[in-house]
């Protein structure tokens, strides 16, 4: 947008608001999410979502670039569970199931990681059973095993974001992320089980950061606390300025292909597509200020 003819400045999907005499704010917020004293309007990006029938549907990645063992990590995700009910369901997993993010037969959120020994070491799981009748929900949580820490975070698509930490283990040792074997699947486990139903959108996963997810405004950099998606990015890096191994958000056509760093999946069985996000066309975030003098063109 040209700052000769325009009040609002377009910036990274934010609109700046204009903040002095001349109408035009000339600090922009590139790079960040926003800025309370320069950001006025935020754009609500649509997210595709894709279904996954329970049977036949799912992503194998032989390997994941950066893939290292390690005792953080921080995963994101939009899930609506369209059914299946009672059935437990395989989000993102590894070759072993060493690591998994599920949904149990109670229908309940869970996010676990093993050691090399088999021992659990990473557990939480949610407080809420969520159904087919609970409608779209963005799920986050990061994880450090070295501070013995970690949060879930649940949002419901437009509603209020519930602190889902329950039920936890936090064990000072290392995740075996890559435990015997290197691939990766979504939507089941290596032995073609416990298949997800339901839709699935923007998988962040990241096991190289630790983001503390008990920082409102960390919360935020993924979804406000009303429920309004927050744009991550082209390649998913906005959140903490370095894209994640997994970042899957593309249309239908391309779900499978990563925008993270860690490479593509490949599909199995035929992923139609599901019903797309849509938050308000613009939220506010901060009260408008006033132009002292409006320019000629506003």
């Amino acid at each position: 947008t040209d700052h000769a003819t325009s009040v609002l400045n377009m910036q990274n999907g934010f609109i700046d608001q204009f903040e002095d005499q001349t109408g035009v704010d000339d600090t922009n917020s590139v790079g960040e999410l926003y800025a309370a004293a320069n950001d006025y309007y935020r754009v609500s990006p649509a997210v595709p979502m894709v279904v996954f029938d329970g049977t036949n549907d799912y992503l194998i990645a032989a390997s994941l670039t950066g893939m290292v063992d390690g005792k953080v990590g921080t995963v994101a995700f939009i899930y609506d569970p369209t059914g299946g009910d009672g059935v437990d369901q395989i989000f993102l997993t590894q070759y072993l199931t060493y690591f998994g993010v599920r949904k149990d037969g109670a229908n309940k959120i869970h996010i676990y990681g093993y050691n090399s020994a088999n021992a659990l070491i990473l557990g939480i799981a949610s407080t809420t059973a969520y159904t087919s009748t609970s409608g779209p929900l963005h799920v986050m949580a990061s994880w450090d095993l070295a501070s013995t820490t970690g949060k879930m975070y649940i949002t419901p698509i437009g509603g209020s974001t519930v602190d889902e930490t329950a039920s936890t283990t936090f064990t000072n040792d290392t995740i075996d992320y890559l435990k015997a074997n290197t691939t990766w699947t979504v939507g089941t486990t290596y032995a073609l089980g416990n298949n997800t139903f339901g839709e699935l959108g923007r998988l962040y996963f990241n096991p190289l950061e630790y983001i503390d997810f008990s920082v409102q405004a960390n919360r935020e950099k993924f979804i406000t606390d009303a429920g309004v998606l927050v744009p991550l990015g082209s390649d998913g890096s906005l959140p903490t300025g370095t894209a994640p191994i997994v970042f899957l958000n593309n249309e239908l056509a391309t779900w499978q292909e990563n925008l993270g760093s860690g490479g593509n999946f490949t599909e199995y069985g035929a992923l139609t597509a599901g019903t797309d996000i849509v938050g308000d066309n613009m939220t506010l975030i901060s009260e408008p200020q006033v132009a002292l003098t409006a320019p000629d063109s506003a």
